[in-house]
């Protein structure tokens, strides 16, 4: 039987070998197909700014997008969609005093809420669910008692709005 095994030892390792490099081979192919999130900073953007009049902030937008200010909020749209720049004055302090308030009296569920700083302002990046099923992400923006909104409905447009609201500036 040993004698048999050293006949055969070049057979096995060999295809031993071959079995090693079939399934590295296979495993690169499927990790090849996994869907990757789309990567902005690794695809170059046009982008151009949007400043407001009315509302005195700036913005960097693809530059595919174009946006229509109204009095009080402003509308960037692209084939894909849309997303909205609201703003609110408030007597609150701060932006988690303004946002509790807000959210006790509107009952929204609140999927995802995480603070963070925007060009050095209190703000927060959220996701709300409302009771027809729809989800809106949005930023808001505490700046001297104003309060900025950012948002969207639309999924497709959640990266957009990222890198929109990192742009946003204050021009008082």
């Amino acid at each position: 039987m040993i004698t048999n095994l050293k006949k055969n030892l070049p057979v096995l390792l060999i295809a031993s070998t071959l079995v090693l490099i079939l399934v590295v081979f296979i495993g690169a192919k499927n990790n090849s197909r996994v869907n990757k999130p789309l990567d902005l900073e690794s695809k170059p953007i046009n982008l151009k700014e949007f400043k407001s009049s009315n509302l005195n902030f700036s913005i960097q937008i693809p530059s595919e997008f174009s946006a229509q200010e109204r009095s009080n909020s402003v509308e960037i749209s692209s084939s894909n969609g849309k997303l909205y720049i609201d703003r609110n004055g408030t007597n609150f302090e701060n932006l988690k005093d303004y946002l509790d308030d807000l959210d006790r009296r509107n009952k929204t569920i609140i999927v995802k809420d995480e603070s963070l700083v925007i060009n050095s302002y209190d703000s927060r990046i959220r996701l709300l669910e409302f009771s027809t099923g729809e989800t809106q992400k949005e930023f808001v923006i505490f700046v001297d008692g104003i309060v900025y909104y950012l948002f969207t409905n639309d999924e497709t447009l959640y990266n957009f709005l990222d890198q929109i609201a990192q742009s946003f500036r204050y021009t008082p």
